[in-house]
């Protein structure tokens, strides 16, 4: 089964459901799935420029929609992240191994640490942002017995690679911090009313939550 299933934020858009429907119900024993492999991550960015935007809605031609811009933060952004603009160490969200995912397991709580580059101490952060690997041929070479041949490739939207249609998505902070090293927690859930949308929350230790919404089309 090849699959192009990938959205935001990895799992936006819930069309990983099909795909596990398909393996479920016509996946042979020996057969295989192609990405088989998918890994989400999570780090501390530095996005002056991004940040900076949202001043611009104070005076948009001589209107002011500042009442937009405090709703504009709680949607998670997808861009593309400046060159060095990682200020710390990547955590890991969520882990699929495509062959045992289940549709539950795409709502989920994660505690993570972020340790600073030392580079970069001090330095004003402005979001958290995700983004993700895809592995072709990685979970596989376990299943079948041609699989151990095959050249086993990765995908990877990392921030310092060039730039993907999925960009990174961009968790604003409520105001800058200076880069240090920090814990917290990441809790992601599909809306309620519509299911393809997700919802994340967002805790830093000795911070406020953040919440945020991740839609098909940005505010």
């Amino acid at each position: 089964i090849i699959s192009e299933w990938i959205g935001t934020f990895l799992i936006h858009e819930s069309m990983l459901d099909s795909v596990i429907f398909a393996r479920d119900r016509w996946l042979a024993r020996d057969g295989i799935l192609l990405p088989d492999r998918a890994t989400l991550y999570l780090a501390g960015l530095a996005a002056e420029q991004q940040a900076a935007d949202l001043e611009d809605w104070k005076d948009f031609y001589g209107l002011n929609f500042s009442a937009l811009s405090a709703a504009w933060k709680h949607v998670a952004a997808q861009q593309c992240a400046s060159h060095d603009a990682l200020l710390t160490s990547e955590a890991m969200l969520l882990d699929i191994d495509l062959y045992r995912i289940s549709a539950a397991e795409q709502e989920f709580e994660v505690a993570w640490a972020l340790e600073v580059l030392p580079h970069r101490r001090g330095q004003p952060m402005h979001a958290l942002a995700s983004w993700f690997t895809l592995g072709f041929f990685n979970a596989s070479q376990q299943r079948c017995s041609g699989c151990s041949t095959a050249n086993v490739t990765q995908l990877s939207t990392h921030p310092e690679k060039p730039c993907t249609h999925w960009a990174q998505t961009f968790f604003f902070l409520d105001e800058e911090m200076a880069a240090t090293s920090c814990e917290g927690r990441t809790i992601v859930a599909r809306d309620s009313t519509i299911p393809r949308d997700l919802r994340i929350r967002i805790a830093v230790t000795g911070r406020s939550e953040l919440s945020f919404r991740i839609v098909g089309a940005e505010m």
